[in-house]
């Protein structure tokens, strides 16, 4: 076999399909509804793709950077997303 690279997710649990109970049961995302999810919102917990994922970062203050992943509507939301 190649050496190929496997991506985190994959070499972790398995892909995405490993994070649920059965192959059948693994969710699309609620955005696009074609893909496949990869994270979920940190505002409303709608569960989401890469394509459809909003970025954004957290300060604490006191030098700690923490991701935040949105979906459109949470992102644009200043209550959720200041």
């Amino acid at each position: 076999m190649p050496n190929q690279q496997v991506p985190l997710l994959e070499r972790v649990f398995g892909g995405i399909k490993g994070l649920f109970k059965s192959a059948e049961s693994a969710p699309v995302c609620e955005v696009c509804k074609q893909n496949e999810v990869y994270l979920e919102c940190d505002g409303c917990k709608t569960p989401l793709c890469l394509k459809c994922v909003k970025y954004s970062f957290y300060s604490t203050g006191c030098g700690n950077v923490h991701p935040l992943y949105f979906c459109p509507k949470c992102n644009d939301d200043k209550d959720i997303n200041p």
